[in-house]
């Protein structure tokens, strides 16, 4: 009759088959501490975001990590200006004529 610790190395040899663990590196850095948010979006802007992600090959997780490191990094960008309005309104229109072309 087999002893316990040989049925639990019958049970971890037919999980791992022929791996071989000899020359593995136990790697002892500690992971980096995240938090977990909680949002709920809108059905459409949920939607979006997982179809951008797609379609550059990333998850939406990573995606929105990024966009909230680029926003936030743009804060400290923030300043207040004067413009005239007239100028506003010339910059916007030009904009608005460079897209649509």
């Amino acid at each position: 009759m087999s002893t316990h610790e040989d049925k639990v190395q019958v049970a971890i040899d037919s999980l791992t088959g022929s791996l071989d663990f000899t020359e593995a590196e136990i790697v002892a850095q500690p992971r980096k501490a995240t938090v977990r948010y909680s949002v709920q979006l809108p059905g459409g802007l949920a939607t979006r975001i997982a179809e951008i992600a797609e379609q550059r090959g990333t998850t939406a997780s990573d995606m929105l990590r990024d966009l909230l490191v680029l926003g936030l990094a743009s804060l400290g960008e923030d300043r207040v200006i004067t413009v005239h309005t007239a100028d506003l309104r010339r910059l916007v229109e030009q904009f608005v004529t460079d897209s649509a072309a």
